[in-house]
């Protein structure tokens, strides 16, 4: 049986239906001291900098009700794996919102969120609104507003919504107000590879005087996450991420900045950056784009070319592989952007799996499953990436892909650039590339198998162009076992009907 669930695991590795998690224990916590006795807060305004934005991110301010200290909610802005902003304000356990886009959430717990579309800048400065504003029969209801400086007058208002939550809930406890930056996103191979972000926080204040502008309860710094806590310290492992929390002078306060991600290295304000507020339009320096763009054109031109590639539309690989002294005939056929299809012979069984873009399949009777299987929404985001044989570097832009150059790093001894993919579907996969070939040598995936996270890497190898001129590599090897194709053939006819 052992042998039997190991091979499986290999088997769905080749047919790519294994799927990324999400990075653990990747956030970090600045906390305030408004004193032990205040918990009557019905209202809290907050001053925020997200000085430097990630994608998969979010930087928000967080409480919990004084009659329930379990639950209550969070406020403030996070991304998506694109990077697109969006401000966001959640309550758990509500049970009613208005505004034009709040709706219910579930997954970590259940309630509503009011989310819409934002423009979020690196030199403005935010401030959050929170307030109590009125009670009905079925509970008390809470609002969010932001207020954007516009440099002239009255800062702009942006109203999130209101949402309403039982009754008791009506008032916060002091002490329980927080600031959160997480990472979110796929797992990474390893922790100093977390996406790097910075978010500065004023001391929030609560219970506003509406007639005279003054706050009942001002508040302080009381502590942060100690870094030390986190499981990453070296950058080198698998979960957490780095981080720094220290004092800044924001706002006109004493205040605090949170560093997530990146290396201890990244772990300062960007040159040109400065405090209360930075100059208009000056943004943290980005990595270089001629580079990479520059090993990207030549990872082209080594596979042929930008119209050799455009021209292939199908492929059809065939060879083979020895698991435990099982061998395995294996057949992969691909046309372009429409389907993928994977056939497995093992053990006198004939199995497959399907890819394409809305959907995907397995039948595994080598696993005892007679009937075919639809593969889960993670499963076949992760195969997807797979269906452009054209490969993902050409033209990564116009397909919604980001490429990030992370450095060089040795494989089998070599230099090898090492660049970061995020597909537009969110799965994000590590290549490495020959800085001599400037072919594919080896990717990394962060993957489930029978339970468990782990990282497989594939390495790619015996390179060769095939009858029609493409060139692919012939050999694949991936958790000790290696896989030979005797042939590969392009731009054949292929039946439509094979990825139903």
């Amino acid at each position: 049986m052992k042998n039997a669930v190991i091979l499986f695991a290999v088997i769905l590795f080749f047919t790519s239906g294994i799927f990324a998690q999400q990075q653990q224990y990747a956030n970090a916590y600045a906390y305030w001291d408004f004193g032990d006795s205040v918990n009557d807060v019905s209202n809290v305004d907050q001053k925020i900098w997200v000085v430097r934005q990630a994608p998969s991110s979010q930087w928000v301010m967080m409480w919990s009700w004084t009659a329930d200290p379990a639950h209550g909610g969070y406020f403030g802005f996070n991304t998506d794996d694109e990077g697109k902003a969006q401000a966001l304000f959640s309550l758990w356990n509500a049970d009613n919102a208005t505004g034009g886009s709040c709706k219910e959430f579930g997954g970590e717990g259940e309630g509503w969120s009011c989310r819409m579309p934002f423009d979020l800048r690196s030199d403005a400065e935010y401030k959050l609104r929170l307030a109590r504003t009125k009670t009905d029969g079925e509970g008390v209801w809470w609002g969010g507003w932001i207020y954007q400086e516009t440099g002239s007058g009255a800062p702009a208002e942006i109203y999130l919504g209101e949402i309403r939550v039982k009754k008791e809930m009506d008032r916060i406890r002091g002490n329980s107000i927080m600031n959160f930056s997480e990472y979110f996103g796929e797992v990474v191979e390893k922790c100093s590879s977390v996406p790097f972000s910075i978010f500065a926080v004023a001391p929030p204040a609560a219970n506003r005087e509406a007639k005279t502008g003054k706050y009942q309860h001002p508040s302080k710094r009381n502590g942060s996450t100690d870094p030390k806590s986190n499981p990453c310290q070296t950058g080198n492992e698998p979960q957490g991420n780095l981080l720094k929390v220290e004092d800044i002078n924001f706002a006109g306060a004493a205040s605090a900045v949170i560093f997530l991600g990146g290396t201890r290295n990244d772990h300062v304000m960007p040159k040109g950056m400065s405090t209360p507020l930075p100059q208009p339009g000056v943004k943290p320096a980005a990595p270089s784009v001629s580079q990479l763009d520059d090993i990207i054109n030549k990872h082209i031109d080594a596979l042929g070319g930008r119209e050799k590639l455009l021209s292939l539309k199908t492929v059809r690989k065939t060879g083979a592989y020895t698991v435990q002294g099982v061998d395995v005939a294996s057949t992969l056929t691909i046309s372009h952007m429409i389907g993928s299809r994977t056939d497995l012979n093992v053990l006198g069984t004939a199995n497959y799996q399907i890819v394409t873009p809305t959907k995907g399949i397995n039948f595994m009777p080598v696993q005892g499953v007679n009937e075919p299987e639809e593969l889960n929404a993670n499963e076949l985001k992760a195969g997807q990436p797979g269906l452009d044989i054209q490969g993902p570097l050409l033209d990564h832009h116009a397909k919604g892909t980001s490429v990030e150059l992370l450095g060089t790093e040795k494989v089998d001894g070599e230099d090898n650039f090492k660049l970061k993919l995020t597909f537009k579907n969110g799965v994000v996969n590590t290549y490495f590339m020959s800085t001599k070939t400037y072919l594919i040598t080896k990717t990394l995936r962060r993957v489930t198998i029978n339970g468990e996270p782990t990282d497989v890497g594939t390495t790619y190898s015996n390179y060769k162009r095939n009858a029609d001129g493409y060139l692919f590599p012939y050999t694949l090897t991936v958790v000790s076992s290696e896989t030979n194709y005797d042939k590969i053939e392009t731009n054949i006819a292929v039946d439509p009907s094979i990825f139903k």
